[in-house]
């Protein structure tokens, strides 16, 4: 603890490598201002450095939290906003991921789509009336998000949702609506080998391959 303010420094420096070699020693002083410093650093991090980041802070868990709740629902720039979000998502925090979803109308669509990750985690039936609407979002990304989000969650009732994102314009969201509803078993199951008839050509084409995978790798592709 005598080191906080040194490791504090260190956090803060300029070159990422150091912050990133000083976060190992955040277990040890597990403090939320130095949790909270890492948090501020976190989001101005290369997306390859910060799953480095990822095993210091998943070490300190249960103290990063409420930093990461008072950050996601701060005056932040959109970008940090959904780097925290998704940084939620990694840690499955339950309240952190109860922040992000008051965020699903911001008006970035970064925000929005790390939103519709972290609805992956909250199964429930207001998150399925959240998906429903994500998943018509003009936005393509955050599309593709909502559908993943709808496997996730698991429940028969997403079924009607992703059968009509399979006639979605962006090929990216109907092979996400398609690995989706193979994540939801029988019915699921069911509605694609139905699809494979289809008359849009495009439709059918993706339920006859992702109806013909095997548990082991549709589980491999809805890996983010």
């Amino acid at each position: 603890a005598d080191d906080r303010d040194a490791l504090a420094a260190l956090l803060r420096d300029p070159e990422p490598a150091v912050a990133v070699i000083a976060l190992s020693a955040l277990a040890r002083v597990p403090e939320p201002g130095l949790v909270g410093d890492a948090l501020d650093r976190y989001p101005t991090l290369p997306p390859v450095i910060r799953r480095f980041v990822l095993g210091a802070l998943t070490a300190v868990r249960d103290v990063v939290e409420a930093p990461l709740i008072a950050r996601i629902d701060g005056r932040a720039g959109a970008g940090a906003r959904a780097a925290w979000i998704d940084l939620a998502v990694h840690l499955n925090l339950t309240g952190a991921l109860l922040a992000s979803a008051r965020h699903a109308t911001d008006p970035d669509a970064r925000v929005r789509e790390a939103v519709a990750r972290a609805y992956g985690g909250l199964p429930s039936a207001s998150t399925l009336d959240a998906l429903g609407r994500m998943i018509v979002d003009p936005i393509v990304e955050v599309r593709t998000a909502a559908a993943r989000a709808l496997g996730r969650v698991g429940s028969p009732r997403g079924t009607d949702l992703l059968e009509r994102a399979l006639h979605d314009p962006a090929w990216a969201v109907r092979y996400a609506a398609a690995i989706a509803l193979a994540q939801l078993g029988e019915r699921g199951r069911s509605a694609l080998l139905a699809l494979r008839g289809d008359a849009d050509r495009f439709v059918a084409e993706v339920a006859t391959v992702i109806s013909g995978l095997s548990d082991g790798a549709l589980l491999e592709l809805s890996a983010d």
